[in-house]
């Protein structure tokens, strides 16, 4: 038979042996954690960027984006710890622009209760201590996991954007023209002289807003 000093070494070890197997499957599953809403902040920033080309801006929040056609498939990332932000008109200089960032707070920021207010706040602005809503830099706090990006940054792109889409709406307004003018003379159809000016709208006869315009039938609808 065994001294029990021997059991009780044999036991203390076993249960060593068993809370390490533990303690260790903690770390996994805490690292394999980290990694899902990390990849969960960069198609989160994905989706916001794919959004922005299509809209010129980003999207107002999550909610925008996982009820948008062909971005459904965030609602996979929304999870506790990542979250989204969105700031309007912020203005530096000639610039007036929108910031969008997604982030996970950070494992030990998470741990701690913070949530995504208390993250965004200006006291936890790691590059100046203004606020995410302000023209200034913003930064994620040591930690976290964090992406940023400003619609200043792609000026060029969404001067393109703009062209295009004012180009478009040119071209329709002359289809519609030629179509209730045959004699192609501008203002014929609205009683114009040589000098006057009207609205587009008016010599087409469309209403003055654009969400009229491009509502589902309406004069400019394609």
């Amino acid at each position: 038979m065994w001294p029990i000093v021997l059991i009780v070494v044999y036991f203390v070890t076993i249960g060593n042996i068993v809370l390490a197997g533990v303690e260790d499957m903690r770390e996994v599953i805490a690292k394999l954690q980290n990694e899902a809403r990390a990849e969960a902040v960069d198609e989160i920033a994905r989706a916001a960027l794919d959004f922005s080309a299509i809209n010129a801006r980003f999207p107002a929040d999550l909610d925008e984006l996982i009820n948008t056609a062909t971005f459904e498939y965030t609602r996979t990332h929304q999870i506790p710890g990542v979250a989204y932000r969105r700031a309007d008109a912020l203005v530096d200089g000639p610039f007036t622009f929108q910031r969008a960032a997604a982030v996970y707070l950070g494992r030990d920021n998470f741990r701690n209760g913070m949530d995504a207010n208390a993250f965004f706040s200006p006291a936890n602005n790691q590059c100046t201590n203004n606020a995410f809503t302000d023209s200034q830099s913003w930064c994620g706090l040591d930690g976290s996991y964090w992406w940023r990006a400003e619609t200043r940054w792609r000026t060029a792109e969404s001067l393109e954007f703009e062209r295009m889409a004012l180009t478009r709406t040119l071209q329709k307004f002359a289809i519609i023209f030629a179509a209730s003018n045959p004699y192609q003379f501008p203002g014929a159809a609205s009683g114009m002289a040589p000098g006057d000016t009207q609205p587009l709208h008016v010599l087409v006869g469309a209403p003055a807003t654009s969400a009229a315009c491009t509502a589902a039938g309406a004069v400019y609808d394609a």
